[in-house]
């Protein structure tokens, strides 16, 4: 605006005709257009896995994708791990973008070719990988140094403490996966700034919290009845794997848009 000025200041001829001045930009901290309540956005992530047909070519490939890279990794090792890598990036930088993009607005949803093609994503989706690992251990810290202990010597008190770790790691996970897409893979550690930032949302996060308990319980309630079935016929095992894996895939879909919708809802949330 400041130039736009000067010029007009400067030129009286036919300079400056045929340009528009500039738009006055929002005021920094503003709420954007068409902003929303998050609660009643919420419900809508449920619809993550099968919202564009990306999401469901993606959803379809998902389990024989996770499946082939854990036959990797326990096969070859170190090696195999290589081998993981991009196929666990090319699934986690799907599940980014799908945050990303309903933070910028919620009508949008990713594509695959993006993903793919892009000239940034040939060289850095393997590292959403490393930025979901990040996340992962940020938010189940705790329950990673409790389990060894209830594993030695089993008790009921070590017991109740894993359950809990549990519970406060699955509440926590939607703050390292913000994090994580708004940073690197090391951001989800910053748990002072998570905190600051979980407090500012206050009933926002609590309900985004309450999604991922809701959603990985579904998952752990289905994973035993589906091992239960699993195991009545031969080859179960390996197609209770591949289901299972898409039954993740699809719930972390949910969960990742609901990330979204969170920062989309509130400019805080970064």
């Amino acid at each position: 605006a400041g130039l736009w000025t000067a010029m007009g200041d400067a030129f009286t001829g036919p300079e400056l005709e045929g340009l528009r001045p500039p738009e006055p930009k929002e005021e920094e901290g503003a709420p954007r257009r068409g902003r929303r309540p998050y609660l009643p956005l919420l419900p809508g992530a449920l619809a993550a896995p099968f919202a564009s047909p990306s999401s469901i070519f993606m959803l379809a490939v998902s389990s024989p994708l996770m499946v082939g890279a854990h036959i990797a990794v326990v096969a070859a090792g170190f090696l195999g791990l290589l081998l993981a890598a991009p196929l666990y990036g090319y699934l986690c930088g799907f599940l980014f973008d799908v945050a990303l993009r309903a933070a910028e607005d919620p009508k949008q949803h990713p594509r695959v070719k993006g993903l793919l093609w892009s000239e940034e994503s040939r060289l850095s989706f393997v590292g959403y990988f490393f930025r979901w690992l990040g996340a992962s251990f940020a938010a189940l810290l705790p329950l990673l140094l409790i389990l060894p202990s209830y594993e030695t010597a089993p008790s009921f008190l070590w017991g109740a403490a894993v359950a809990v770790a549990a519970i406060l790691g699955v509440a926590w996970y939607p703050m390292t996966l913000l994090q994580a897409a708004h940073g690197t893979g090391l951001s989800p550690f910053n748990y002072p700034q998570g905190f600051r930032i979980a407090r500012k949302l206050g009933a926002d996060y609590g309900a985004c919290a309450g999604f991922f308990l809701v959603t990985t319980g579904a998952v752990a309630g289905l994973q035993v009845a589906v091992s239960s079935w699993a195991a009545t016929f031969d080859g179960g095992p390996m197609a209770a794997r591949f289901l299972m894996g898409w039954v993740a895939y699809a719930s972390i879909l949910m969960q990742m848009r609901a990330v979204g919708l969170l920062c989309w809802a509130r400019d805080d949330a970064r």
